[in-house]
């Protein structure tokens, strides 16, 4: 108890001086003897154990991020492969469509051409059909006079 009224009165300064203000080395010596130094060492070790599950559980979900990035990678490097496979075989389909197309190409023209002429020819047939029904009402009757 007269130890602690001691530190007291060091760090407050003296009780007859009022006005002096402590000097550092009381203030450390009255520190020093407030605080255990086992106390102080138990704080420490607990504050070195803290920081470090810290600083650990920061480095495994800095490695955890590392690991899904690298994973996702993976699986687009996989999915954009697939798709080259895809691309590929699209582009040969479509040279082989191509490809046919260019070898009937000439027939499908003629085709056209045909269609055409047949359209105009029945365009033809119908015109002379008209023209024929006409003259048919306009010429005599000639099954009365037999």
């Amino acid at each position: 108890m007269e130890r602690r009224q001691e530190t007291a009165e060091k760090i407050e300064g003296h009780p007859s001086e009022p006005d002096r203000v402590p000097a550092v080395s009381d203030v450390s010596e009255g520190v020093d003897s407030v605080f255990d130094m086992e106390e102080i060492q138990r704080l420490y070790k607990n504050l070195l154990g803290r920081t470090s599950e810290y600083l650990k559980s920061e480095f495994e979900v800095t490695a955890e991020d590392y690991r899904l990035i690298q994973e996702m990678n993976n699986v687009s490097t996989e999915k954009y492969a697939q798709l080259l496979v895809t691309t590929k075989n699209a582009k040969t389909s479509l040279k082989t469509t191509n490809d046919r197309f260019s070898c009937i190409k000439p027939f499908l023209d003629r085709i056209d051409l045909v269609e055409t002429q047949v359209n105009e020819l029945e365009r033809t047939i119908f015109r002379l059909d008209t023209y024929a029904k006409q003259l048919g009402n306009c010429a005599p009757s000639k099954s009365g006079s037999i």
